[in-house]
């Protein structure tokens, strides 16, 4: 059956809505009259066909309040913003956050990550984390916003005109009829059309969006149908997303790979130092450019005791006054492992050699060295011994604060034992 026209007030003209009863309200001139009957019917038609459209109703029910505005602002970043803007931000803070994680795995497990592990595995975990903490967030973050958009279009779509005067109904989006809006509906289908409209949206934020929403199909069913196709389309992108950033896994874990090839990294791999015959190498690297620096000779374990001797470049005054000889190795240990040093005569004057064993956890980012342990004190013709805390490069320093010349000979060695 065709739809009348529709129903205008018989006293000033403007169009009404039907109301419930039997006479319908002006609300802008106030003149009452009866609910013509084939308005009535059509009424009454529509009221046994919104009883069964359960699934309207609970969609009326999910998109019929406004966005807040969280979800408005973002809604209207833009991925480019996101992949330009906060990903390069967040991927420096996550590689800190990363950093300062593996330091306190290391310090609780007695272990330091970045000595022990070689630069492959390190760089393959940088990547498994980067990808967990950073790409899947970021990618779940941009389908996050796709969909805040898309709902946001739907419900621009689907809002109902504001009323024409001041004071009257709100109005049907398609065929902008007056509409008859119970207490505390969020959405109603249009007497004349059969349009659905969502009632809570605020003209304000809609209008904005209104005119690149508009075509779409008339009820919130097929809406609902449309818009599930959307999210189908957009899971297969999420996927696809998610899939291509895995990439930072291979070409970190390969870069790590070239480091590991690379036989002139300092210190050397900590894995191939506690493999074979263990040596205190000097703590600094051998280097040309440095040819005024005095660079200790290796210093071989299980030799027995041997010679050591401070250079006159390792002599320094404090302030005071005071003079001592210092000098720093680096040695390869693993947790619980013994160093035990063994000593002869001492040249006359001096009483005893310190040795103070630093880690450093945060090798990555020239995190300072801390000490580990209480320092051991090797006095002549006796025995002292270190007992390793944890699995990483030691710092070893040498000191000597007596007032010695410089290369009188010391009877030293050391060993290492469990």
């Amino acid at each position: 059956m065709e739809k009348p026209e529709i129903l205008r007030c018989e006293g000033c003209g403007a169009p009404v809505p039907l109301g419930t009863g039997k006479d319908v309200h002006c609300p802008y001139c106030g003149v009452e009259f009866p609910v013509p009957e084939a308005y009535a019917q059509m009424r009454q038609a529509e009221v046994q066909r919104d009883v069964g459209r359960v699934e309207a109703h609970e969609l009326f029910e999910s998109l019929g309040d406004p966005p807040g505005f969280l979800a408005q602002a973002w809604g209207s970043v833009s991925s480019g913003c996101i992949w330009l803007v906060l990903w390069p931000f967040a991927f420096v803070v996550d590689a800190l956050l990363i950093a300062k994680g593996l330091e306190i795995v290391s310090r609780n497990i007695g272990a330091t990550l970045f000595d022990i592990w070689s630069n492959t595995q390190i760089y393959t975990g940088v990547g498994v984390a980067m990808y967990v903490t950073l790409g899947v967030p970021t990618v779940l973050g941009i389908y996050g916003r796709r969909r805040t958009k898309g709902k946001q279009h739907l419900q621009a779509a689907l809002a109902a005109l504001p009323p024409d005067r001041e004071g009257g109904p709100a109005r049907c989006r398609s065929c902008a009829a007056p509409l008859d809006v119970p207490d505390g509906a969020t959405g109603l289908a249009c007497l004349y059309c059969g349009a659905d409209n969502l009632l809570r949206m605020p003209e304000a934020w809609v209008s904005k969006l209104r005119s690149s929403a508009s075509k779409l199909v008339s009820t919130i069913e097929d809406v609902a149908k449309k818009d599930r196709e959307m999210r189908a389309k957009e899971r297969r992108s999420l996927a696809w997303q998610l899939g291509w950033l895995a990439i930072f896994i291979p070409v970190l874990a390969g870069f790590g790979f070239v480091l590991d090839r690379d036989t002139s990294t300092f210190p050397p791999q900590w894995s191939k130092a506690v493999a074979s015959e263990r040596l205190m190498i000097p703590a600094i690297r051998k280097d040309t450019a440095k040819w005024d620096t005095y660079f200790a000779p290796d210093w071989p374990a299980d030799l027995g005791l041997g010679f050591f001797a401070f250079d006159k470049a390792e002599r320094k005054t404090t302030a005071k006054g005071t003079v001592y000889f210092m000098r720093s190795y680096l040695v390869a240990l693993k947790a619980g492992e013994r160093v035990t040093f063994d000593s002869g005569d001492f040249p006359d004057g001096a009483r005893a050699l310190g040795f103070t064993f630093r880690t450093q956890a945060s090798a990555v980012f020239g995190g300072s060295w801390q000490q580990e342990g209480e320092d051991v004190y090797l006095y002549p013709n006796s025995t002292a011994s270190y007992v390793a805390p944890r699995s990483a490069w030691y710092r070893v320093d040498v000191l000597l604060v007596d007032d010695i010349a410089p290369d009188r000979q010391f009877r030293v060695g050391w060993k290492v034992g469990e």
